[in-house]
């Protein structure tokens, strides 16, 4: 696609990392191997099970790590060693772990766990990478992106760059919500003149 397309558009590769047991070590060797332009720093899993697939593997989660409010807190911690470590140019889906949590826009206000996304958002800022404005969480039946309005606005106050994303898993969901998630960054007062990533 980039040889087919270079004349019209600059086709980027990257990947999505996870964050479960030697990962740090894995994506450093994918890195070093395939060259990509950039990577995406993610987060699915908190003590090597999943967060954003089922109820019951959340409530396990939440139950191994003594309840949901440190389930958050484990959560951006894990975040802060994936972006120390890796340095990716695009934090996914920053907010993740409250999918299964009706009650996280209350949660995301208690003091322990605000001053750790301010923390990550912070150095976010610092290296200039990119926060993705993840357009997927409509599909899902969220009511907003991720990152919700209140990390969305703290982002803006600090700085960090933030840019809309499909993260689609097919071609049939290229591009949706796009418009949605756009109208919604520049009603936010966020700049939509989107660096490019790189490594």
């Amino acid at each position: 696609m980039q040889s087919r397309y270079q004349d019209s558009i600059r086709v980027l590769i990257g990947f999505e990392t996870e964050c479960c047991t030697g990962y740090i070590q894995h994506v450093e060797s994918l890195r070093n191997r395939f060259q990509p332009d950039y990577i995406v720093g993610s987060i699915h899993h908190v003590r090597d099970i999943i967060i954003d697939w089922t109820p019951e593997q959340y409530a396990q989660a939440s139950e191994l790590v003594g309840g949901i409010d440190a389930l958050y807190c484990e959560y951006f911690d894990q975040q802060h060693e994936l972006i120390t470590a890796l340095r990716p140019k695009v934090i996914g889906h920053f907010d993740l772990i409250r999918m299964h949590d009706k009650d996280y826009r209350q949660r995301l206000e208690q003091p322990k766990i605000k001053e750790r996304i301010r923390r990550n958002l912070e150095l976010i800022k610092e290296l200039g990478s990119i926060l993705d404005f993840n357009l997927r969480a409509f599909e899902k039946g969220a009511t907003e992106p991720y990152v919700s309005q209140s990390i969305l606005q703290m982002a803006l106050e600090l700085g960090v760059l933030c840019a809309p994303g499909d993260d689609s898993h097919g071609v049939a969901t290229v591009g949706l919500h796009l418009e949605r998630g756009i109208e919604i960054l520049q009603q936010t007062g966020f700049s939509t003149d989107w660096p490019v990533p790189s490594h």
